[in-house]
């Protein structure tokens, strides 16, 4: 059966949008009802304290429930999906991390159903073996399970039961099939309900016509005193669940509404225009962004592990060269690496003396932290016993990591073909330079558009002294707080405000951040967002500011040195020209620069001039040739191959240009060989244009093609040869390339879009 076809031509919107597909009877059916399906992405762990008879006191609650070394804070969901959980989330893992614990440590396994959480299985320590406490593969309440355990552990019932730490694995709800029986209940069940609400419906209409009548009289008799009244017909004032449901689809014009009016007074209906359903916002796909590499660690290191210290004065003795400091407030500094270094990091050291914490911030692009190292770092820094081993070992610990690549397109053209993008093979007057805009440069760029007087952040600090929530969720397990226009705001917060805008191409992007005087939100970001979303975030903000100054302006990137570059003019031959190394390509299509072909036409002729220029680049002899290409126009692939060949020849490059030097002064030199390659690269790219088209139209266009080569090569002769006349060959041939390319910027514009 062919896609075509309606059986098998569907898509999976109402699964996807109304959260299931649709049944026989229109009804929606849950995804979690299809037989023997499971939602794996629902599968989630929990930690808890069990503690049924509160043995346990307030202070010993309250470290249970800041130990986090396990990786797991209590009452906390965790998907299982995330971070490779599903590695660790087995009962013989998560028992064995607590070898040593003074609690007890039970793994259950949950599922939940409409009466509540089921339990149908406990796993414990017995000595040094898993021990599987069982319910006969029935699922039973948590008590039942820890019945069971006290009698193994030898607890009387009138003992008091101690405390226990419980890790939940909690499993969505499965359902293999109904029951025939079960199906014929529900059915009558719901024509029953039915017929119920149908027989309260009618009666309650019926009860409540009459005195609908009666409470306005004066209608009827307004229609008899006033002959000359007319009147539309209107719909009952009783609305029933009819009256909102049809068959039709809605329209969306505008509904004309019908009203009393006289013969003597001038026609007085109107409209009411009803405005069209909003689309949905189209989402930016930024995936690929969320999931490159980065570190992004929080660590808090008590500050009575380390000794006295200026906070300010040791950063100031401690900074590097190749580093900037920037103070938000006097307990708040960031270290950030300048452009030359790799990695890019930035650091930032909040000494909060009211929590008694030093907390460190690491963002930087680099390969992720497995496991083991990041217990490594976390330890390397909490037992440091000053700032300054703490600082610098932290730095080390930086370089020493593998910095990420630069992205590389997996079917580059530059791997397969670098000689047409050489600065020396492409011309320079069909070429507008393109202006380097690393990240550092984007980043100073809209610094100065979010740059901060500090008069907002003075008169909200005192009315957030004393908050210590977020003014978003309310969360009172929140303490990494920072002061915005709505009061604190938690990082997670501040983090789903910003990327929200960014999935919805929202700009200018709105920053929450309230920052001192002198320093800019942008900087702040740095400890909210991970350095490959920063690199996002400072991407559009750069073009959208961009495009306000230079309208016709667009950032592109380097295929040679992968540098970002802006181009803030474009021209009629799309190309560029990178400012770092000198590589020309073409800004739409990433290929090497084509005019006047389009970029889909340079990839149909780079299928079979690709190939054939492999045996006409070596000379193979004719019976060898078994691949040339030919057509009713001529020779057109010899004339591109000989074109080519001058185009990208090292060796008759570099005496062409020595023979200018001698003969010409320098301020001519570069304008003669810019025209050389002019001339080459316009009869390749257009001869070939010419041989795509294939057209008895274009008879013109090919003889000044060709009367331009046969031209160039008697110039190109008389230079290497030194003959007479040759200032004048050149002004001859500067007329002829001006005609060529007015004559195929014509041809472009005739068959262009």
């Amino acid at each position: 059966m062919s896609l075509c076809d309606p059986e098998e031509y569907l898509h999976d919107y109402h699964q996807l949008a109304n959260k299931g597909p649709r049944v026989n009877a229109g009804r929606r059916k849950r995804c979690d009802c299809f037989p023997g399906k499971k939602d794996t992405d629902k599968v989630i762990v929990a930690k808890s304290i069990y503690d049924p008879q509160s043995t346990l006191s307030k202070r010993k609650q309250r470290c249970l429930h800041a130990d986090r070394s396990d990786g797991f804070s209590t009452n906390v969901p965790y998907s299982i999906n995330k971070q490779g959980r599903w590695k660790t989330a087995n009962p013989a893992t998560l028992l064995g991390n607590h070898p040593s614990c003074d609690f007890e440590l039970c793994v259950i396994n949950r599922e939940v159903t409409t009466q509540g959480d089921d339990v149908t299985q406990m796993h414990v320590l017995n000595d040094d073996s898993v021990l599987a406490v069982g319910s006969a593969g029935r699922k039973k309440s948590i008590r039942h399970f820890i019945k069971q355990l006290n009698e193994k552990r030898g607890i009387d019932k009138e003992e008091v039961e101690p405390a226990r730490i419980l890790f939940s694995i909690v499993n969505p709800p499965r359902l293999t099939h109904l029951k025939t029986r079960e199906l014929r209940y529900e059915r009558v069940f719901r024509l029953d309900n039915k017929t119920r609400l149908t027989r309260k419906r009618k009666k309650w209409a019926d009860s409540n016509t009459e005195p609908s009548m009666e409470m306005h009289p004066s209608i009827e008799d307004e229609a008899d005193d006033n002959s000359d009244v007319f009147c539309e017909p209107t719909r009952n004032s009783n609305f029933t669940l009819g009256d909102f449901i049809t068959s039709k689809k809605p329209s969306t014009s505008s509904p004309r509404v019908r009203r009393l009016r006289r013969s003597s007074e001038a026609d007085s209906s109107f409209e009411i225009i009803s405005s069209k359903p909003s689309k949905p916002a189209k989402m930016v796909d930024i995936s690929e962004v969320t999931n490159a590499p980065h570190i992004f660690e929080i660590i808090d290191v008590k500050l009575s592990n380390l000794d006295d210290f200026d906070f300010k004065q040791e950063i100031t003795l401690l900074l590097p060269g190749y580093c900037t400091a920037r103070w938000f407030t006097p307990e708040r500094v960031s270290i950030s690496s300048n452009g030359s270094v790799e990695p890019m990091f930035v650091l930032f050291f909040e000494a909060l003396q009211s929590l008694g914490i030093l907390r460190i911030r690491l963002n930087m692009k680099a390969q992720q932290l497995p496991a083991l190292d990041k217990e490594v770092l976390v330890n390397l820094l909490q037992t440091r016993k000053n700032f300054p081993s703490l600082f610098e070992d932290l730095i080390e610990f930086i370089f020493s990591l593998e910095p990420c690549a630069p992205p590389q397109a997996e079917h580059s053209r530059y791997n397969t073909c670098q000689d047409g993008f050489l600065s020396s093979a492409n011309s320079e007057r069909m070429t507008v330079p393109a202006v380097i805009s690393c990240e550092h440069d984007q980043l100073d760029f809209a610094r100065f558009y979010y740059m901060s007087d500090g008069s907002e952040l003075a008169s909200r600090s005192t009315d957030s002294r004393d908050r210590t929530v977020c003014s978003y969720c309310a969360s009172p397990y929140k303490s990494d707080l920072f002061h915005s226009t709505e009061g604190m705001m938690c990082r997670q917060c501040l983090a789903f405000l910003v990327i929200r805008q960014l999935r919805l191409n929202h700009m200018p992007v709105e920053i929450p951040l309230i920052t001192s005087s002198g320093t800019s939100p942008v900087d702040l970001l740095y400890a909210i967002l991970p350095l490959p979303l920063m690199s996002l975030f400072l991407e559009k903000s750069y073009v959208y500011h961009c495009s306000l100054l230079y309208p016709q302006a667009r950032l592109v990137r380097c295929p040679r040195c992968s540098t970002s570059l802006l181009v803030t003019e474009q021209n009629e031959f799309n190309c560029c020209r990178c400012s770092s190394c000198g590589c020309c390509w073409c800004y739409l299509c990433n290929w090497e620069p084509h005019w006047p072909m389009t970029c889909e036409e340079f990839k149909e002729w780079s299928e079979k001039w690709d190939t054939q220029y492999f045996f006409d680049k070596f000379n193979l002899d004719e019976g060898e040739r078994v691949l040339r290409v030919q057509c009713r126009c001529g020779s057109i692939i010899d004339i591109c191959a000989e074109a080519r060949m001058l185009r990208l020849n090292q060796e008759k490059r570099t005496r062409f240009e020595d023979c200018v030097n001698n003969l010409f002064e320098d301020s001519e030199q570069n304008r003669l060989l810019d025209i050389r390659q002019t001339v080459l690269f316009l009869v390749e790219n257009c001869t070939a244009c010419l041989y795509l088209h294939r057209s008895d139209d274009y008879r013109h266009s090919k003889r000044m093609v060709s009367s331009l080569f046969q031209q160039f090569l008697v110039f190109h002769e008389g230079i290497l040869n030194k003959r007479s006349g040759y200032k004048f060959a050149v002004m001859g041939m500067e007329d002829r390339v001006s005609k060529v390319i007015d004559l195929f910027r014509g041809f472009v514009v005739q068959d262009g879009p």
